[in-house]
């Protein structure tokens, strides 16, 4: 690096780190999201049926993604306000919380 470079260059470690932010919130969150739509609209899941929905979040460790669930919260704002409502307690009492959480998505959508 040329000490009279302006504006220097960011270390590489920063641009790798940029690299990764950028593909996790562009590209694999994106086709994961997609996933979940699906889920969403598909037959089951309009007769308020979550076992699809429930199932796809355990396979893939949804809730235990952080930077996923920010993700989802940014963009479906009836997840945002399920997840933020399951923080303490869960709407259907009976249920886990993933199972509540997945039912009430249905609910709001279909009911």
């Amino acid at each position: 690096m040329n000490d009279n470079q302006y504006p220097p260059e960011p270390p590489n470690v920063i641009l790798e780190d940029m690299k990764i932010k950028i593909y996790d919130e562009y590209f694999e969150h994106d086709l994961e999201y997609e996933k979940i739509v699906k889920l969403l609209k598909n037959k089951n899941s309009m007769t308020l049926n979550s076992i699809d929905l429930i199932d796809y979040f355990e396979e893939n460790n949804i809730l235990d993604n952080s930077s996923f669930i920010e993700y989802l919260k940014k963009k479906d704002s009836i997840f945002e306000k399920i997840y933020n409502d399951h923080k303490n307690t869960n709407t259907f009492r009976l249920m886990n919380k993933l199972d509540s959480m997945c039912q009430c998505w249905l609910m709001y959508l279909y009911h």
